[in-house]
């Protein structure tokens, strides 16, 4: 339906006619922009929007959920007021009142609950639980002892009474909400945990990613015949405007959609601003999905009939290349794609899970390492002996010799003869934290965050690419004597390296996520799941 900017949402809230995000604190190491994230990362706090047109109406500061790994967020009508519940790490949960922004105190009945680590909806009942085993319903002076540390809480409707489900150590267990009695047990090791109103089913995500559907009334669970996504990530429930219940997967660039009933897929994932989204429901056929990594809060409104999912890479492509005879193939899934015409082939590419970098001479793979091992592999069965991991490494041509440079990451940047592995005397000076991504003519280039280095392996000098670009780059592939740039901003620029000049500048939807080039001079471009091919201006 429409999609606004928001200043990273972790957390997102229906209010009637507003919308409410949370914003958490997290430091410079735990943030993707790096040394950027003092400079480019909004203040933690809680933000209020106008849902129609997505003005936003004020932003409260001095709430700060950090820390919990898990945001807290729900909105309740608490004495004739309208206001946000948040919480927080190691205090009790707090209210403001949404009219005015004003913090109007801590949820009642909890000044004491500082161990709080989930908060549900149950009707007008804000319903929390956390570490300290209580299942607590506020304003009613209600507790009940579970006995189990929690770190996920859902309301359910099961006949009769209105229940709470929890996850304890091993298992997950049902309470009713008006006397506190045990209603059921699922052992399972539960990380999520999603219900949809009026239903006495409850949807469990297991640790290991896996999805249980558990009907309380009757006891019965099943796992779904084929989950769309495999990978951990969140979960949620929602309806169609007919009923329909479906399960809400992530899939890191989508939204996965599940017809429960059906056991099936429902349709086509969403796809958008959706980067590790989280979706919540409101009302029957409209979702609300809020993206911290894409800044984006959108709204969707979802229909009976779905088209099925389009010709295009199972997952997310974070690496490709071009093969000798024209197709490119990606790390997303078993598929490829012709060059000349984007069709789509058989089989795919060969890139292991635990080789992060494969380096290239001339089309020949040289050189793979593997994540934190130390060292680096090359063909034929040979090794670069080293203690620490490489941060980075490229093959080139230094004096008529095939090289390759890496660049420890605790340790010296080095050159090594690709024939003999003896260390070749090389000018240049490349500092610890930047990363050799490619060889470009006489240079080596690195990437320190949003710096882009080209250092010449004959004199030593230090030119920097595109020196008033600060966003975090993202991919670069070199051809010839020219690389290609992807930062964060979804540009991808073409540099000369020996003049530092740009020579031209694309603008994708999203980030780039890889970049290879064909050896006809075109630029594959990988973004999320889609692929572009581009032919840039090398003349």
């Amino acid at each position: 339906m429409r999609s606004f900017p928001a200043e990273q949402p972790s957390a997102v809230a229906d209010a009637g006619d507003l919308l409410v995000t949370l914003t958490e604190h997290h430091e410079d190491f735990d943030c993707h922009l790096g040394d950027l994230h003092d400079r480019r990362c909004p203040p933690a706090g809680l933000r209020i929007w106008d849902k129609t047109s997505g003005r936003p109406l004020r932003t409260v500061s001095g709430v700060n959920p950090g820390g919990t790994g898990n945001p807290m967020l729900v909105t309740a009508v608490l004495d004739g007021r309208t206001v946000a519940v948040v919480g927080l790490w190691r205090e009790p949960p707090v209210m403001l009142d949404l009219a005015t922004g004003d913090r109007i105190g801590v949820l009642p009945g909890h000044e004491d609950a500082i161990d709080v680590q989930a908060l549900a909806l149950a009707g007008t009942d804000v319903v929390t639980a956390g570490w300290d085993g209580i299942l607590r319903i506020a304003g009613r002076d209600v507790a009940f002892e579970t006995g189990e540390r929690s770190n996920a809480l859902a309301v359910l409707d099961v006949p009769g009474r209105r229940a709470a489900v929890v996850t304890g150590r091993d298992a997950v267990t049902l309470w009713d909400l008006t006397d506190g009695a045990p209603l059921g047990r699922l052992d399972v090791d539960a990380h999520a945990l999603a219900t949809w109103p009026g239903s006495p089913s409850v949807a469990v995500q297991d640790r290991a990613g896996g999805i249980v559907l558990w009907d309380t009334a009757t006891g019965a669970h099943h796992h779904p015949a084929t989950p769309p996504v495999r990978e951990f990530g969140r979960l949620g429930a929602v309806t169609t405007p007919a009923g329909r219940r479906l399960l809400t997967l992530d899939g890191g660039s989508a939204v996965h959609l599940w017809d429960v009933a059906a056991d099936r897929e429902f349709g086509a994932p969403l796809r958008g601003p959706l980067l590790g989204a989280q979706v919540i429901a409101a009302g029957p056929g409209t979702l609300i999905a809020a993206s911290a990594d894409d800044d984006t809060v959108s709204l969707w409104r979802l229909g009976e009939n779905r088209a099925p999912e389009e010709i295009r890479s199972p997952g997310d492509i974070r690496r490709i290349e071009v093969t000798a005879d024209g197709w490119v193939v990606g790390d997303g899934g078993p598929v490829r794609w012709r060059v000349a015409d984007g069709v789509r082939g058989p089989g795919g590419g060969d890139f292991p899970s635990d080789q992060p970098l494969r380096v290239r001479l001339d089309g020949e793979l040289v050189a793979t390492f593997h994540g934190s091992l130390g060292g680096v592999r090359l063909t034929g069965d040979r090794t670069i002996e080293h203690p620490y991991p490489p941060r980075g490494a490229a093959a080139g041509l230094l004096a008529g010799r095939r090289a390759i440079a890496v660049n420890w990451m605790f340790g010296p940047f080095t050159v090594y003869d690709l024939d003999t592995l003896t260390e070749i005397p090389a000018p240049a000076d490349v500092a610890i934290g930047e990363s050799p991504r490619a060889w470009a003519g006489d240079a080596v280039v690195t990437v320190r965050l949003g710096e882009v280095l080209a250092h010449d392996m004959r004199t030593g000098v230090i030119t920097p690419l595109q020196p008033k670009e600060d966003e975090p780059v993202t991919a670069l592939a070199a051809f010839g004597t020219v690389v290609a740039v992807a930062r964060t901003d979804g540009t991808v620029a073409i540099v000369d390296v020996p003049t530092a000049r740009e020579r031209d500048r694309r603008t994708f939807p999203f980030a780039a996520t890889a970049l290879t080039w064909v050896p006809t001079g075109e630029l594959i471009v990988a973004v999320r799941r889609d692929l572009y091919c581009a032919v840039p201006l090398l003349n």
